[in-house]
Formats: C-alpha cells, sequence, structure tokens
C-alpha cells in the first residue's frame, strides 16, 4: 500500500480560479463552499491559489483587486478542515497569463517572444486572449517557486496540484524565442532555437535535440526543483497529464517524478475507463474529471482560434452521465474530481447525482482503497509511438491513439478483462504478469523492447500484433524490416510501404481455433491501409488480403506460430482501428475467437448480456470486485452530454474462482445480497435489471 492511499478513494471537488465565483470579480464564501463539500460527501478540495491572478496575498504573482486583504487560501483552509476536508491548492505553471495586450510591469517580462519580438498567447476560457509565460524567464521561474514555497511552509496543506509546467504547445508549433531562450539554449547547446519560419523538418537533428531540451532540462527541471520544495512536507504532488498522448511537446513521462496526475477526459465510457487503467498502470495516483468541460461546444464559433472550455457555471454534463462518468473512474481504480462545484453554488441543480456517486465510495471506502485492476490481457501503449510516429504532423500523431482505442473496445465489446498498460523506453513494463500480451500498431519499439517481449513469448507468452509494430526504433527511425520480423514468422515484401486500397478483405484460408464460425473462403472487412509481407512458413498462415472484383496482392493477414513455449499472432494491418469506427460484428467474433483460445480455461469472468455493458475487475488478496457499467446512452459521441439510459436485464455473470472457496457474493450499489450458484470453478450470478452500475463482490474464504 502506498503512502498516499487516501487518493485512491477521494471524493474530490475543484473550483477553476478562471470563473465565478472569482473571476472576473469575487463572490467567495468559502463556508458556503465547505458546506456543499460536506453535503456532497467530499473529502477533498482542490482551490486555485493560483489563477489569472492570485486569490491569496503574496508579492510574487498579480493579486486579485477584489482581494481587498483577505486570504481566500487560508478562509478555505479552515473552513474545509473543521470538518475534516483536506485542502489541495492549485497554481498554474507556464498557464496561460493576462490579457495578450496588457502592460502591466513586472509581468510584462514573463512572456514567451516569437522571432519578431511578439507575444505568443491564445484564447483560455473565452474572456480574452492571454499571454503564455516562458519558463526560461528568470524573473517568471523565481516567482513561481516563490509562490510554492510560501504555500507549502505558510499553510497547513494536504497536497499541491500543478496545472503544468507548460512552455511548448506543439512541435510543429511557434518556439518561443525570447532573449532568456535564446542564451540559455545557446550557452548548453552552442546552437540557435529552430526557426518559426517555414516547414520545420521533424527529422532534423538540431529540432530533436532542442525539444529534448525543453521537455527534460527545462519543464521536467523546473518540475523537479519544485518537487523538491513540495516535498518539505509529506504531502502528494500532483499534475495535468491531460495531454500526455500530445506528448512530443507535452513530455510523456513526466509522470516518473511526481506521484500522481490528473486526465482530464474524453467522450465515450470505454476510453474515460482506458485513459484511468492506463494512468493506474504507471503505479501513480490518478484523478479524472466528472461532470467536465465539454470540448465540444465551440465547433459552431466563427473565430477558429477561440476556445471556451467553461462559461460562468462550467459547462458540465447534467444528470445521468455525471453517475456514468463517476462509476466508471471508480471501476478503472481512479478517483474521481466533480468539475463544476461552481454550478453548485449558484443553483444547486446536480448535487443529488454527486451524492450518489461520493456516497458510494464513502459507504466502501475500506473495500475499494485496496482493490487493483485485475491482470489477464495486457494491451501495450507505447509512449515512444505516441512521442515519434508522424513526427511532422500534430494531427496524424493524435492518430496512434485510434488504434490503442480500437483494441480496447473490440476486446471490451468481447467482455475481456483487458488493461492497457503504459510502455515507454524510460519506463518498461513487466510482461510476466499477463497471459496474453496485446500490440496494436505499437510502431516504435527499443532493442530492449523487443528483447523482453522476445523472452515473455519464449517462456510460454501469448502475444498478438498488429499492422507496423516494431517496424520503427523508439526514436522513430524506420528498420528495413520488423524488428520482430523472427517472431511475426513474416519480413517485409519489396514494396514496404503502406498498401491503400478499397474493397479490401480478410480472406479466410483454412479451419483453426482463430477462425472458428467462419467458412473457409468468406470475407471479413479489412483495413483500407495494410502492409504486404511474406510468411517465413505458409502453412501459419490462416487469412489472406484479397478484393472483390479486382486485382491486389495477395498476402498474409493472419499468421498464428509457435515461438519457443509460447504463440504468436501477428496481422500486418489494424483490424482493431477499424473496429473502433464500424464496430463490425466479424471483427469482433475474429478477435473474440483469438484471445479466448490464447486465454484457454483461465479467463476471469463471462458474461451473458447486452454490448452495451462495460465489465472491469479489480481485485484483493481474498476478494474480487466486477464493475458493470451501463453504456446503452444515446450514442451522440460528437456531442457527448444529454445522455439517456435504457436499462439491461437478464445478465448472467460467471467469475473465475480461481479454485478458491467462495464465502459470500454481495452486490455493493445495490446493497443486495444475490443468489448464486458454485460449479465445474466459477459462481454464476444473476442480475435482473442494471440501471446505471453495479458491482459484484466475491469473498473468498
Amino acid at each position: 500500500m502506498g503512502k498516499y492511499d487516501w487518493l485512491l478513494t477521494g471524493r474530490a471537488q475543484l473550483l477553476e480560479g478562471y470563473g465565478p465565483p472569482l473571476f472576473p470579480t469575487i463572490d467567495y464564501d468559502a463556508e458556503r463552499i465547505a458546506d456543499i463539500l460536506q453535503e456532497t460527501k467530499s473529502n477533498i478540495f482542490r482551490f486555485p491559489a493560483i489563477g489569472y491572478y492570485a486569490y491569496y496575498p503574496t508579492r510574487y504573482f498579480p493579486v486579485h483587486p477584489d482581494l481587498k486583504g483577505r486570504d481566500l487560501l487560508k478562509e478555505t483552509i479552515y473552513a474545509c478542515h473543521k470538518r475534516g476536508i483536506k485542502v489541495i491548492p492549485y497554481v498554474s505553471v507556464g498557464h496561460p497569463f493576462l490579457p495578450l495586450d496588457a502592460d502591466i510591469e513586472p509581468y510584462n517580462s514573463w512572456a514567451k517572444l516569437d522571432e519578431d519580438g511578439n507575444r505568443l498567447g491564445w484564447w483560455h476560457l473565452g474572456y480574452f486572449r492571454s499571454y503564455n509565460l516562458c519558463l526560461n524567464r528568470k524573473a517568471y521561474r523565481e516567482a513561481i517557486k516563490g509562490i510554492v514555497n510560501e504555500i507549502v511552509t505558510g499553510y497547513d496543506i494536504d497536497g499541491m496540484y500543478f496545472d503544468g509546467p507548460y512552455h511548448e504547445q506543439g512541435s510543429v508549433g511557434i518556439y518561443c524565442h525570447c532573449p532568456e531562450c535564446r542564451e540559455i539554449y545557446f550557452k548548453k547547446t552552442g546552437k540557435s532555437i529552430p526557426s518559426n519560419k517555414g516547414h520545420r523538418d521533424w527529422d532534423d537533428p538540431d529540432n530533436r535535440e532542442y525539444l529534448h531540451w525543453l521537455n527534460y532540462e527545462v519543464k521536467e527541471g523546473l518540475m523537479k526543483e519544485l518537487n523538491a520544495i513540495i516535498k518539505k512536507k509529506d504531502i502528494p504532488h500532483l499534475f495535468n497529464n491531460c495531454g500526455w498522448f500530445h506528448s512530443r511537446y507535452w513530455g510523456n513521462d513526466r509522470f516518473k517524478v511526481l506521484d500522481g496526475f490528473m486526465f482530464e477526459g474524453v467522450h465515450t465510457v470505454q476510453e474515460k475507463l482506458l485513459h484511468i487503467m492506463l494512468g493506474r498502470s504507471t503505479g501513480k495516483y490518478i484523478w479524472s474529471y466528472i461532470s467536465g468541460i465539454n470540448l465540444t461546444q465551440h465547433q459552431h464559433l466563427i473565430d477558429d482560434d477561440m476556445f471556451i472550455g467553461a462559461d460562468c457555471m462550467g459547462i458540465p454534463v447534467e444528470g445521468e452521465e455525471i453517475k456514468n462518468e463517476g462509476f466508471t473512474v471508480i471501476a478503472g481504480n481512479g478517483a474521481p474530481i466533480y468539475y463544476a462545484i461552481s454550478r453548485i453554488y449558484r443553483q444547486n441543480d446536480t448535487i443529488g447525482y454527486l451524492k450518489d456517486i461520493y456516497g458510494y465510495i464513502e459507504k466502501n471506502e475500506k473495500v475499494l482503497e485496496k482493490v487493483r485492476n485485475k491482470k489477464f490481457i495486457g494491451m501495450w501503449v507505447s509512449g515512444d509511438t505516441s512521442d515519434w510516429w508522424f513526427k511532422d504532423s500534430i494531427e496524424k500523431c493524435q492518430k496512434y491513439r485510434l488504434f490503442f482505442y480500437g483494441g480496447f473496445n473490440v476486446l471490451k465489446d468481447n467482455f475481456h478483462q483487458v488493461e492497457p498498460f503504459y510502455n515507454t523506453t524510460l519506463s518498461p513494463a513487466d510482461l510476466s504478469e499477463y497471459k496474453a500480451v496485446f500490440l496494436p500498431n505499437v510502431a516504435c519499439m527499443s532493442e530492449d523492447d523487443m528483447d523482453r517481449v522476445r523472452d515473455y513469448v519464449r517462456k510460454g507468452g501469448n502475444l498478438v500484433a498488429t499492422f507496423m509494430t516494431s517496424l520503427y526504433d523508439e526514436k522513430g527511425n524506420r528498420r528495413d524490416n520488423f524488428g520482430l520480423a523472427d517472431l511475426f514468422g513474416a519480413d517485409l515484401t519489396e514494396n514496404r510501404d503502406i498498401r491503400f486500397r478499397g474493397q479490401c478483405y480478410v480472406k479466410i484460408l483454412k479451419s483453426h481455433p482463430v477462425t472458428e464460425g467462419f467458412r473457409i473462403g468468406q470475407f471479413i472487412p479489412q483495413d483500407m491501409q495494410f502492409l504486404t509481407v511474406k510468411a517465413h512458413n505458409h502453412d501459419e498462415v490462416v487469412a489472406v488480403t484479397s478484393g472483390i472484383d479486382h486485382d491486389i496482392d495477395v498476402s498474409p493477414a493472419i499468421i498464428v506460430r509457435k515461438y519457443g513455449k509460447g504463440t504468436v499472432v501477428f496481422m500486418p494491418q489494424s483490424l482493431e482501428a477499424l473496429y473502433r469506427t464500424s464496430r463490425y460484428a466479424a471483427i469482433r467474433k475474429l478477435y473474440d475467437n483469438i484471445f479466448r483460445w490464447l486465454a484457454g480455461k483461465d479467463i476471469p469472468y463471462e458474461i451473458e448480456g447486452s454490448r452495451g455493458i462495460v465489465a472491469n475487475m479489480t481485485e484483493y488478496r481474498d476478494y474480487a470486485l466486477l464493475h458493470l457499467i451501463n453504456d446503452n446512452g444515446n450514442k451522440i459521441k460528437s456531442a457527448p452530454t444529454r445522455e439517456e439510459y435504457v436499462p439491461v436485464y437478464d445478465i448472467r455473470v460467471k467469475i473465475n474462482t480461481g479454485g478458491r472457496c467462495v464465502e459470500s457474493v454481495h452486490l455493493l450499489y445495490s446493497d443486495s445480497r444475490p443468489e448464486y450458484e458454485i460449479f465445474e470453478g466459477y459462481v454464476e450470478v444473476y442480475i435482473p435489471k442494471l440501471y446505471m452500475y453495479e458491482c459484484i463482490k466475491v469473498q473468498y474464504r
């Protein structure tokens, strides 16, 4: 157990310092806030000590003009602590600041500048265009360290949260050319900062050197300095890691130096669950918004550069989506943080939903705080691929996530227990913990990565790999062949480029457990992009890429083979990415066949019920929790709010006991004792109706 495990079952709320009741004017009552926290069963409050302004007296940062001698941080700590509520201050580091045209000394000297000396800025929350702060500006760097030191040493806080450190928001974006940046970088490297003018060549080693310096020496370096100040007290240090898959410029492994981080959110239940589990796989504490910013609200705006994340009450989801989000976070072994206390402060219209979620956590805290996500199928999410693949385009880089999103979708739709794990060259995962390992287009792999995979399979592990897996090294340099060609039993053909063809299909060649239920000669929808390969042994090819009514190179589409004591399934395309957008039943059936065959009799649970159920298992020494979430909403995910849910009926769940004796079965959410049967190593539970969420606790003797 970790020293800050109270974060695992934290029932947190936050208040933004960028809107009412703190901005533009202050109308803040700490006692009223604390009453709301207490009524909603919350036990952690994230208070914005720093926003556009400081909300406590300080000489390091512009103080809100309405403060007039008040200390809102001190008032908040007093009001919360007497109710047993922890307070974690929010401090922005490199975050958008004063209006772009503000002329206020000494803060003018904090701004990032382009090559022509103009301030760099953007729309933040819709009030004005604000200018970005440069972490290399000596005055700002000393100010932010002064802020952190005075909060840590002068206030009875329970943790610290950073929004940042931010500096560069794009590897193909605009680099800061302020005098300090130019001087520091030249002293370090003897080089100039890469120009913002013209197309920037990602393969230019000078560009890579600059970004490495920026991420590791500037941003991570400052974070380590601030962390050293925070650790003067025995308190946790968390930060906003919402951009960890824009990571060429965000710093995708910065989480290593802190205790935990917050992931803001995505548009679907499955993908929210994925991110929570992925974050927990790093061993860190995870917060995730519930009732979070609705990132689609700005789509209709005429000004393409304007971003509105929240209005005066936030733009929270309303009603049942709050419960759906909250229970999803719990199911993934994360902790929810409610975004919209400002809405309750004004209107009090979402309080019941929040009480339901936080009351459930409070009631079952001792059970929830001990469990961890069950390891069975491990899905490799590659930090190196996210950092380097499709390096010349932010949009293309973001497409990498669609492969592992699709991999998670197809396994969860088949009710498989899959844990996405986050793997970087600097933070390698332990593969031996998994019955099977899934590599959905893990394009960038180091030699050490590949050796670990070979060793895992050689000793009896099961591997599924797709598309360009191992075709690049950890820095995005393309290899002549798959680095794992010996494992895959396949080489690239002379045509090494990705093929793009319409009307492509996977054609079944032979009967095999992975093709069970498909006819020989049957076509399965194929991804329009694929690699043509030559199999080392044609007998290992169970399906090929083929076309209908047009010529196409017939190339192996599914290769199944033994390697050492283990088994490998290789597919030189990404049917899982196609599944994310299509939900083709044939693709779902194929992946179900593959992983059931590899898993054998060890599958942790089986569910008979609607495809709209999302399941995840967490466990401790003598009990297991199977979380069931109803995802039968409206499914209009381009506008992810206003969901309405249809109950799911007649669900039968079989949980593998692993040979242990069952002492009891308890439905935690409904607090009821269901009837159950035990046979052939399984306990079978019947749930007549699932409205939003249920959790089956199986207690073993």
